[in-house]
């Protein structure tokens, strides 16, 4: 549907979805791991190497 409104390519827009689906996803995983090793006091040198 996407690929009529916007006269694309349904494979580009399809394989788009997919790359930025899965990159959200590693993104989203990692702000969990973050935010669970900030928390927890043996995982906290975790926390320190992700970043402030």
């Amino acid at each position: 549907m996407t690929g009529r409104i916007a006269r694309m390519n349904s494979a580009a827009v399809f394989i788009s979805l997919l790359f930025w689906g899965i990159w959200s996803m590693q993104l989203s995983v990692l702000i969990i791991v973050k935010v669970v090793s900030k928390h927890v006091e043996p995982l906290q040198p975790m926390a320190e190497l992700l970043g402030e």
